[in-house]
């Protein structure tokens, strides 16, 4: 696992260049990935903050459990320009419906090769967490650069 870079509180937390190993096993933007989402290689660093789910003792300094997922308003997306097929980011899903570029309402967008892209909601109220998202793509060895832009 690749050192974190940035910050995850913002306002750029870079995960990387994530490659596709084998097309239709999706990897996942983080090495981390919870909230019921199915399970998936992760990708090069941790989508995580400090912050857990309090314990006994003193108030916010005492953690345990899952650590909180970072937000964010964004992501960047670029795709390399020697992609053979579409790179695609889709839903990650759960563990019994898992996304992927098979499963057609998981696909949130298909990327050809050499292409930017920026995934964003233009409200600050409309935050979502990368560990909800998965990479597939058509050819093995496809990858994407991704960072999460943190408002």
């Amino acid at each position: 696992m690749a050192p974190p870079f940035g910050s995850s509180t913002g306002p750029l937390y870079p995960f990387g260049k994530i490659t596709v190993a084998t097309p239709g096993t999706p990897i996942g933007l983080s090495t981390t990935q919870s909230l019921g989402a199915q399970t998936v290689t992760g990708g090069n660093v941790p989508s995580t903050t400090g912050f857990g789910t309090p314990t006994t003792g003193i108030p916010a300094e005492t953690t345990a459990g899952l650590m909180a997922q970072i937000v964010c308003n964004g992501l960047l997306l670029c795709t390399l320009a020697g992609n053979t097929g579409l790179t695609y980011l889709c839903f990650a899903g759960t563990a019994s419906q898992p996304g992927s570029k098979a499963v057609p309402n998981s696909v949130i967008i298909a990327l050809p090769p050499n292409t930017f892209f920026h995934f964003s909601f233009p409200n600050l109220i409309n935050m979502f967490m990368p560990g909800m998202f998965v990479v597939d793509a058509d050819t093995a060895s496809n990858a994407i650069w991704v960072t999460a832009v943190i408002v």
